[in-house]
């Protein structure tokens, strides 16, 4: 049989045992295991409805379940963003280690409901190095309505040279890693800082937000854009991993090196939200004692990673919208601020 007409029919396949994962809750282990069973064989191009949504994504991916299954799940930089959008009558954002484009479908959706008085539409870079996820990342992305998308196939560090000292591992369904090189292999993918990405694409040398969800290169990013973020000062949602404490349970100086980076940067307030998106803690990045202490509650099983969201502490609208986010959360601000 032709290998187009053979993914065609897995790909349709793939699609319906997706699709009824999610609609229906008293079936899911049969169409679960069903899944697990054709993921043996072939991981297709499935494409899956959330909300009025579609995400085109590999069978394996998890992300239509987690957002499914937790109503916080991804939800904190489309609000941030219509919220900004409201304050500062403008929208840029950098989205590094976008993945498949699911955050630009998201605040795409959060921003397609009107904000009064205001015009124009924002703008979203996209920068993904990995090329499983880089056709996907175009198709999600050509769907957007509100926000216009800039692709930069590249990955993201403090040294545009250091490219050949890495190799991509795929970790888990739907991520991956750059691991340091163990072979002579060629290299087929590229490095590029956050300073040099502004000056390639000019329009976000003005930036509110910038993502980092880079699976361990979070500090390597900074490194890469003092000068932007000198400049600048969006606010910063990233994704805390720390790779020495989950391994041997010591906090050790490579899992606090973010957190100085950021203090000297001029960076104070954050929040952090738990792996599933809920509120865990207002901290100050200066605070070493409270961060340690967040970071012994990452245990695999409540709480796997942090989404930590943090601004400038020159920054006058972005900490105050840091109390509405608390607040929108159902929390009384002055527990945390």
């Amino acid at each position: 049989m032709d290998n187009k007409i053979v993914s065609y029919i897995f790909e349709m396949i793939g699609t319906f045992i997706y699709r009824m994962m999610i609609k229906n809750v008293r079936l899911f282990n049969i169409f679960h295991k069903l899944r697990i069973k054709l993921l043996k064989y072939r991981d297709p191009i499935v494409s899956v409805n959330i909300g009025d949504t579609v995400l085109s994504l590999n069978l394996s991916h998890n992300l239509p379940l987690y957002y499914t299954k937790y109503d916080r799940y991804d939800r904190v930089i489309p609000e941030l963003c219509f919220l900004l959008k409201q304050k500062e009558k403008f929208l840029n954002i950098i989205d590094i280690g976008a993945n498949i484009g699911d955050t630009a479908i998201f605040i795409d959706k959060r921003m397609s409901k009107p904000i009064d008085n205001i015009d124009g539409y924002g703008e979203i870079l996209c920068v993904e190095g990995v090329k499983e996820f880089i056709h996907l990342l175009y198709k999600n992305t050509s769907q957007l309505k509100i926000i216009n998308a800039h692709i930069a196939e590249t990955f993201c560090s403090d040294d545009s040279k250091k490219a050949s000292d890495y190799e991509i591992h795929i970790s888990s369904p739907g991520s991956a890693q750059l691991v340091k090189r163990v072979n002579e292999n060629s290299c087929d993918h590229t490095f590029t800082t956050l300073d040099e990405l502004v000056n390639a694409y000019p329009i976000f040398q003005c930036t509110n937000i910038l993502k980092i969800d880079t699976d361990g290169f979070e500090s390597s990013v900074l490194r890469g854009g003092k000068n932007f973020l000198q400049k600048n000062s969006p606010a910063i949602f990233f994704e805390f991993t720390p790779s020495g404490f989950i391994n041997s349970g010591t906090i050790t100086p490579d899992d606090e090196e973010i957190f100085h980076i950021l203090s000297d940067l001029g960076y104070e307030k954050s929040l952090f939200y738990d792996n599933f998106g809920y509120l865990c803690h207002a901290v100050n990045m200066c605070d070493s004692d409270k961060i340690k202490n967040c970071i012994k509650k990452i245990d695999s099983r409540k709480i796997y990673y942090y989404d930590i969201l943090t601004v400038h502490k020159n920054k006058i609208v972005h900490n105050e919208l840091l109390k509405t986010l608390v607040k929108n959360d159902g929390y009384p601000e002055d527990e945390y601020f």
